[in-house]
Protein backbone atom coordinates (compact mmCIF):
# COMPACT_ATOMS: atom_id res chain seq x y z
CA UNK A 1 0.00 0.00 0.00
CA UNK A 2 2.53 2.32 0.71
CA UNK A 3 4.61 1.19 -2.55
CA UNK A 4 1.33 2.45 -4.28
CA UNK A 5 0.71 5.61 -2.41
CA UNK A 6 4.46 6.72 -3.13
CA UNK A 7 4.31 5.95 -7.22
CA UNK A 8 0.61 7.67 -7.68
CA UNK A 9 2.25 10.67 -5.72
CA UNK A 10 5.71 10.76 -8.49
CA UNK A 11 3.25 10.48 -11.25
CA UNK A 12 0.92 12.51 -10.08
CA UNK A 13 3.86 15.51 -9.18
CA UNK A 14 5.21 14.59 -13.02
CA UNK A 15 1.93 15.54 -14.22
CA UNK A 16 1.77 18.55 -12.07
CA UNK A 17 5.04 19.85 -13.30
CA UNK A 18 3.62 19.18 -17.22
CA UNK A 19 0.58 21.01 -16.62
CA UNK A 20 2.09 24.08 -15.42
CA UNK A 21 4.71 23.51 -18.81
CA UNK A 22 1.29 24.27 -20.53
CA UNK A 23 -0.17 26.61 -18.27
CA UNK A 24 2.54 28.88 -18.90
CA UNK A 25 2.04 28.59 -22.44
CA UNK A 26 -1.54 29.66 -22.17
CA UNK A 27 -0.56 32.41 -19.97
CA UNK A 28 1.96 34.14 -22.33
CA UNK A 29 -0.29 33.64 -25.52
CA UNK A 30 -3.97 33.87 -24.62
CA UNK A 31 -4.13 35.42 -21.28
CA UNK A 32 -1.10 37.76 -22.08
CA UNK A 33 0.86 37.35 -18.80
CA UNK A 34 3.84 39.03 -17.54
CA UNK A 35 6.59 37.60 -19.16
CA UNK A 36 8.66 36.71 -15.83
CA UNK A 37 5.16 35.16 -14.80
CA UNK A 38 5.08 32.60 -17.32
CA UNK A 39 8.41 31.92 -17.12
CA UNK A 40 8.57 31.23 -13.35
CA UNK A 41 5.25 28.66 -13.67
CA UNK A 42 7.15 27.41 -16.86
CA UNK A 43 10.59 26.71 -15.04
CA UNK A 44 8.40 25.33 -12.18
CA UNK A 45 6.51 22.88 -14.16
CA UNK A 46 10.04 21.78 -16.12
CA UNK A 47 11.62 20.90 -12.66
CA UNK A 48 8.95 18.75 -11.30
CA UNK A 49 8.27 16.91 -14.36
CA UNK A 50 12.38 16.24 -14.65
CA UNK A 51 12.66 15.37 -11.30
CA UNK A 52 9.67 13.35 -11.22
CA UNK A 53 10.48 11.63 -14.81
CA UNK A 54 14.24 11.28 -12.87
CA UNK A 55 12.39 9.66 -9.64
CA UNK A 56 9.97 7.08 -12.12
CA UNK A 57 12.75 6.05 -14.34
CA UNK A 58 15.19 5.34 -10.96
CA UNK A 59 12.09 3.24 -9.39
CA UNK A 60 11.06 1.46 -12.53
CA UNK A 61 14.16 0.62 -14.20
CA UNK A 62 17.14 1.37 -11.99
CA UNK A 63 16.34 0.42 -8.64
CA UNK A 64 14.66 -2.96 -9.76
CA UNK A 65 18.05 -4.05 -11.41
CA UNK A 66 20.04 -3.12 -8.78
CA UNK A 67 17.93 -5.37 -6.37
CA UNK A 68 18.29 -8.17 -8.68
CA UNK A 69 21.74 -8.00 -9.01
CA UNK A 70 21.89 -7.40 -5.12
CA UNK A 71 19.72 -10.62 -4.56
CA UNK A 72 21.90 -12.59 -7.47
CA UNK A 73 25.28 -11.49 -5.39
CA UNK A 74 23.98 -12.48 -2.12
CA UNK A 75 22.75 -15.82 -3.23
CA UNK A 76 26.28 -16.71 -4.81
CA UNK A 77 28.14 -15.39 -1.22
CA UNK A 78 25.13 -17.27 0.39
CA UNK A 79 25.59 -20.84 -1.97
CA UNK A 80 29.45 -20.13 -1.23
CA UNK A 81 29.50 -20.19 2.45
CA UNK A 82 26.24 -22.06 3.42
CA UNK A 83 25.88 -25.73 2.78
CA UNK A 84 22.90 -27.16 1.16
CA UNK A 85 20.59 -28.96 3.81
CA UNK A 86 21.43 -32.31 1.60
CA UNK A 87 25.15 -31.48 2.14
CA UNK A 88 24.64 -30.29 5.66
CA UNK A 89 22.47 -33.24 6.44
CA UNK A 90 24.82 -36.22 5.37
CA UNK A 91 28.19 -34.13 6.60
CA UNK A 92 26.50 -33.75 10.24
CA UNK A 93 25.41 -37.79 9.82
CA UNK A 94 28.57 -38.99 8.50
CA UNK A 95 30.58 -37.24 11.38
CA UNK A 96 28.01 -38.45 14.13
CA UNK A 97 28.59 -42.39 12.64
CA UNK A 98 32.43 -41.63 12.91
CA UNK A 99 31.83 -40.27 16.54
CA UNK A 100 29.58 -43.32 17.28
CA UNK A 101 32.16 -45.65 15.80
CA UNK A 102 35.02 -44.56 17.74
CA UNK A 103 33.36 -43.97 20.82
CA UNK A 104 30.09 -45.37 21.45
CA UNK A 105 27.37 -43.84 23.63
CA UNK A 106 28.12 -46.13 27.29
CA UNK A 107 31.31 -48.40 26.17
CA UNK A 108 33.37 -49.18 28.85
CA UNK A 109 36.47 -51.09 29.40
CA UNK A 110 39.52 -51.17 26.81
CA UNK A 111 39.29 -50.29 23.36
CA UNK A 112 42.08 -50.71 20.62
CA UNK A 113 43.90 -47.43 19.81
CA UNK A 114 46.87 -49.27 17.32
CA UNK A 115 47.94 -52.42 16.01
CA UNK A 116 51.69 -51.75 17.40
CA UNK A 117 52.97 -50.00 20.51
CA UNK A 118 55.82 -49.17 19.31
CA UNK A 119 56.39 -45.53 17.82
CA UNK A 120 52.25 -45.30 18.56
CA UNK A 121 52.13 -41.53 18.21
CA UNK A 122 49.05 -41.23 20.66
CA UNK A 123 51.87 -42.56 23.58
CA UNK A 124 54.10 -39.08 22.99
CA UNK A 125 51.37 -36.32 22.70
CA UNK A 126 52.77 -35.28 26.30
CA UNK A 127 56.24 -34.55 24.63
CA UNK A 128 54.71 -31.80 22.82
CA UNK A 129 52.34 -30.67 25.39
CA UNK A 130 53.53 -27.25 27.46
CA UNK A 131 51.23 -27.13 30.27
CA UNK A 132 51.79 -28.98 33.50
CA UNK A 133 50.53 -32.88 33.42
CA UNK A 134 50.22 -35.90 35.92
CA UNK A 135 52.33 -38.29 33.65
CA UNK A 136 52.81 -41.60 35.37
CA UNK A 137 54.88 -44.74 33.13
CA UNK A 138 55.45 -47.98 33.91
CA UNK A 139 56.85 -51.18 32.21
CA UNK A 140 59.83 -53.63 32.40
CA UNK A 141 62.05 -51.29 31.37
CA UNK A 142 59.81 -48.41 29.85
CA UNK A 143 62.78 -45.31 29.61
CA UNK A 144 64.45 -47.09 27.17
CA UNK A 145 61.76 -47.46 24.58
CA UNK A 146 60.36 -43.27 25.63
CA UNK A 147 64.73 -42.39 24.67
CA UNK A 148 64.11 -44.54 21.15
CA UNK A 149 61.36 -43.01 19.90
CA UNK A 150 61.93 -39.31 20.89
CA UNK A 151 65.29 -39.96 18.60
CA UNK A 152 63.47 -40.94 16.10
CA UNK A 153 60.88 -38.83 15.93
CA UNK A 154 62.91 -35.13 17.19
CA UNK A 155 66.22 -34.15 17.82
CA UNK A 156 66.07 -34.62 21.67
CA UNK A 157 66.21 -37.58 24.57
CA UNK A 158 64.22 -39.00 27.52
CA UNK A 159 66.43 -37.02 30.03
CA UNK A 160 65.98 -33.74 28.05
CA UNK A 161 62.12 -34.09 27.51
CA UNK A 162 61.34 -35.27 30.76
CA UNK A 163 63.56 -31.92 32.58
CA UNK A 164 61.53 -29.76 30.15
CA UNK A 165 58.64 -31.12 31.20
CA UNK A 166 59.30 -30.95 34.81
CA UNK A 167 60.49 -26.98 34.08
CA UNK A 168 56.16 -26.71 32.65
CA UNK A 169 55.17 -27.86 35.95
CA UNK A 170 54.71 -31.85 35.32
CA UNK A 171 54.37 -34.51 38.17
CA UNK A 172 55.74 -37.56 36.83
CA UNK A 173 56.44 -40.96 38.05
CA UNK A 174 58.34 -44.25 36.44
CA UNK A 175 58.35 -47.57 37.60
CA UNK A 176 60.56 -50.29 35.63
CA UNK A 177 61.97 -53.60 36.86
CA UNK A 178 64.96 -54.18 38.77
CA UNK A 179 67.04 -55.88 37.70
CA UNK A 180 68.36 -57.98 40.77
CA UNK A 181 64.94 -59.42 40.62
CA UNK A 182 64.71 -63.56 40.14
CA UNK A 183 62.13 -63.07 37.48
CA UNK A 184 63.56 -61.29 35.19
CA UNK A 185 64.96 -64.49 33.08
CA UNK A 186 61.39 -66.05 32.89
CA UNK A 187 59.97 -63.04 31.51
CA UNK A 188 62.64 -62.61 28.73
CA UNK A 189 62.23 -66.47 27.80
CA UNK A 190 57.80 -65.65 27.65
CA UNK A 191 58.88 -62.61 25.33
CA UNK A 192 61.09 -64.49 22.94
CA UNK A 193 64.39 -62.69 23.94
CA UNK A 194 67.50 -63.29 25.56
CA UNK A 195 68.04 -62.23 29.41
CA UNK A 196 70.98 -59.97 28.07
CA UNK A 197 68.69 -58.18 25.94
CA UNK A 198 66.28 -57.22 28.48
CA UNK A 199 69.06 -56.65 31.27
CA UNK A 200 70.55 -53.77 28.70
CA UNK A 201 67.20 -52.83 28.30
CA UNK A 202 67.17 -51.63 31.68
CA UNK A 203 70.43 -50.36 31.60
CA UNK A 204 69.86 -48.41 29.00
CA UNK A 205 66.53 -47.07 31.37
CA UNK A 206 69.21 -46.30 34.21
CA UNK A 207 71.53 -44.41 32.86
CA UNK A 208 68.74 -42.06 31.63
CA UNK A 209 67.78 -41.65 35.19
CA UNK A 210 71.95 -40.79 35.61
CA UNK A 211 71.94 -38.06 33.26
CA UNK A 212 68.45 -36.76 34.04
CA UNK A 213 69.51 -36.25 37.88
CA UNK A 214 73.06 -34.48 36.89
CA UNK A 215 70.13 -32.19 34.95
CA UNK A 216 68.28 -31.31 37.41
CA UNK A 217 71.59 -31.06 39.97
CA UNK A 218 73.19 -28.29 37.57
CA UNK A 219 69.41 -26.57 37.14
CA UNK A 220 67.07 -27.50 39.53
CA UNK A 221 66.67 -23.55 40.38
CA UNK A 222 64.84 -23.06 37.24
CA UNK A 223 62.13 -25.85 38.11
CA UNK A 224 58.86 -24.63 39.26
CA UNK A 225 57.34 -25.18 42.69
CA UNK A 226 54.50 -27.75 41.69
CA UNK A 227 57.16 -30.24 39.37
CA UNK A 228 57.95 -33.65 40.79
CA UNK A 229 59.82 -36.30 39.34
CA UNK A 230 60.28 -40.34 41.31
CA UNK A 231 61.50 -42.76 39.34
CA UNK A 232 61.65 -45.97 41.27
CA UNK A 233 62.58 -49.79 40.51
CA UNK A 234 60.40 -52.62 41.81
CA UNK A 235 60.21 -56.59 41.71
CA UNK A 236 56.99 -57.71 41.10
CA UNK A 237 55.24 -59.20 38.16
CA UNK A 238 54.22 -56.01 35.85
CA UNK A 239 51.94 -58.24 33.42
CA UNK A 240 51.23 -54.99 31.30
CA UNK A 241 52.46 -51.50 30.49
CA UNK A 242 51.10 -48.69 31.66
CA UNK A 243 51.01 -45.27 30.49
CA UNK A 244 49.08 -42.26 32.14
CA UNK A 245 48.60 -38.73 30.63
CA UNK A 246 46.21 -37.31 32.96
CA UNK A 247 42.85 -38.47 32.47
CA UNK A 248 43.95 -40.65 29.28
CA UNK A 249 45.34 -44.01 29.98
CA UNK A 250 46.81 -46.49 27.74
CA UNK A 251 48.17 -50.42 28.52
CA UNK A 252 49.77 -52.72 26.32
CA UNK A 253 50.03 -56.57 27.56
CA UNK A 254 53.06 -58.64 27.75
CA UNK A 255 52.57 -62.09 25.66
CA UNK A 256 54.48 -65.34 25.44
CA UNK A 257 56.81 -64.77 22.17
CA UNK A 258 56.38 -61.70 21.57
CA UNK A 259 57.94 -58.69 22.66
CA UNK A 260 56.11 -55.84 24.67
CA UNK A 261 56.79 -53.33 21.60
CA UNK A 262 55.23 -55.11 19.10
CA UNK A 263 52.00 -55.94 20.89
CA UNK A 264 49.08 -53.98 20.68
CA UNK A 265 48.16 -50.43 22.38
CA UNK A 266 44.89 -49.98 24.43
CA UNK A 267 43.20 -47.04 25.77
CA UNK A 268 40.92 -47.48 29.18
CA UNK A 269 37.65 -45.85 28.59
CA UNK A 270 35.87 -45.46 31.96
CA UNK A 271 36.73 -44.56 35.58
CA UNK A 272 36.13 -48.10 37.10
CA UNK A 273 38.70 -49.47 34.08
CA UNK A 274 41.29 -46.81 34.65
CA UNK A 275 41.13 -47.19 38.28
CA UNK A 276 41.35 -51.46 38.19
CA UNK A 277 44.66 -50.57 35.61
CA UNK A 278 46.24 -47.89 38.17
CA UNK A 279 45.65 -49.57 41.69
CA UNK A 280 48.25 -52.22 40.09
CA UNK A 281 50.98 -50.15 39.42
CA UNK A 282 50.12 -47.88 42.11
CA UNK A 283 50.26 -50.71 44.84
CA UNK A 284 53.44 -51.33 43.22
CA UNK A 285 54.85 -47.97 43.51
CA UNK A 286 54.08 -47.58 47.15
CA UNK A 287 56.20 -50.88 48.06
CA UNK A 288 58.91 -49.70 45.66
CA UNK A 289 59.32 -46.54 47.95
CA UNK A 290 62.59 -47.88 49.23
CA UNK A 291 63.92 -48.48 45.90
CA UNK A 292 64.07 -44.78 44.79
CA UNK A 293 66.27 -44.25 41.99
CA UNK A 294 65.89 -40.50 41.40
CA UNK A 295 63.43 -38.28 43.25
CA UNK A 296 62.65 -34.20 42.67
CA UNK A 297 60.26 -32.60 44.93
CA UNK A 298 59.29 -28.49 43.92
CA UNK A 299 58.64 -27.34 47.22
CA UNK A 300 61.73 -29.19 48.99
CA UNK A 301 63.65 -27.62 45.85
CA UNK A 302 66.75 -29.83 45.46
CA UNK A 303 67.10 -33.38 43.73
CA UNK A 304 67.94 -36.33 45.14
CA UNK A 305 69.77 -39.29 43.77
CA UNK A 306 69.97 -42.75 45.49
CA UNK A 307 73.88 -43.30 44.50
CA UNK A 308 74.08 -46.64 46.84
CA UNK A 309 71.09 -47.99 44.41
CA UNK A 310 72.99 -46.86 41.37
CA UNK A 311 75.61 -48.84 42.74
CA UNK A 312 73.98 -52.36 43.67
CA UNK A 313 72.26 -51.96 39.92
CA UNK A 314 75.67 -51.07 38.63
CA UNK A 315 77.40 -53.99 39.95
CA UNK A 316 74.08 -56.18 38.87
CA UNK A 317 74.45 -55.63 35.67
CA UNK A 318 78.48 -55.77 35.48
CA UNK A 319 78.49 -59.50 37.08
CA UNK A 320 75.82 -60.17 34.52
CA UNK A 321 76.82 -58.23 30.96
CA UNK A 322 79.91 -57.62 31.79
CA UNK A 323 81.97 -54.45 33.06
CA UNK A 324 82.54 -52.94 29.67
CA UNK A 325 79.11 -53.15 28.00
CA UNK A 326 77.64 -52.09 31.32
CA UNK A 327 79.53 -48.77 31.30
CA UNK A 328 78.73 -48.59 27.53
CA UNK A 329 75.41 -49.10 28.50
CA UNK A 330 74.80 -46.29 31.38
CA UNK A 331 76.67 -43.99 29.53
CA UNK A 332 75.11 -44.18 25.94
CA UNK A 333 74.18 -40.67 24.94
CA UNK A 334 73.84 -40.55 21.57
CA UNK A 335 73.98 -44.11 19.89
CA UNK A 336 69.80 -45.35 19.52
CA UNK A 337 69.59 -48.89 20.93
CA UNK A 338 69.67 -51.36 17.24
CA UNK A 339 67.66 -53.69 18.34
CA UNK A 340 63.81 -53.52 18.97
CA UNK A 341 62.85 -54.39 22.42
CA UNK A 342 60.22 -54.07 25.18
CA UNK A 343 59.37 -51.51 27.07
Amino acid sequence: MRSKTVGLTAYGLFFTGVSLIMLSVLGAESWHWLAWVAAFVRDVGLLLSAVMAGTIFHEKLLRDEMLRHLVHELDKKLDAKIPKLHDAAAETANAVHELFCERPPGITGIRLVHGVRRNYAGYYSWVNEQKAQELFFAGRSVLHRIDADIRSRMAGTAEDILFRRLKEGSKIKVLFLDPRSDILERLAKEEGQTPDAMLGDIATSIGICDRLHKLLQANFSTLQPGAELSIRVYDRVPYFAYHKQDTEVIVGFYFLSSKGSTSAAYELIDDTTKQVFGDHFIGIYSEAVTSTLVEFDGARGRPTFNAKLLGDLRSCLSTKLGQDKTDELLNRKFVMPARAASA
